[in-house]
């Protein structure tokens, strides 16, 4: 199974219920910011979503689980108020946070 490297599936483990089941991902370790580490903060717009956040901050909307996990965003497709604010990691805590 290919992974993306951006994916928060990337270094989980792989685990088979039974032989012959079908195989699934768990994670590892969540997304969360450490004292030190650096971010900034975006204030949320008219009907912005986070795929659209992380594009614009780094340019893969694919990313917006980090901001959802630094945020303790737990059901983020509503969540987002206008006007709310986020904590959007550096580019040197994103690095960190996918282990690169």
């Amino acid at each position: 199974m290919i992974v993306r490297p951006d994916s928060r599936f990337r270094s989980a483990a792989l685990y088979t219920v039974q032989p012959g089941d079908v195989r699934y991902w768990g994670l590892t370790a969540r997304a969360k910011l450490d004292t030190g580490d650096e971010y900034v903060t975006h204030y949320v717009g008219e009907d912005e979503r986070l795929d659209q956040i992380a594009a614009t901050y780094y340019g893969n909307p694919y990313l917006q689980w980090v901001l959802a996990e630094v945020n303790d965003l737990f059901r983020w497709w509503d969540e987002l108020e206008a006007g709310s604010a986020l904590k959007i990691p550096t580019r040197e805590a994103l690095a960190r946070i996918l282990g690169s």
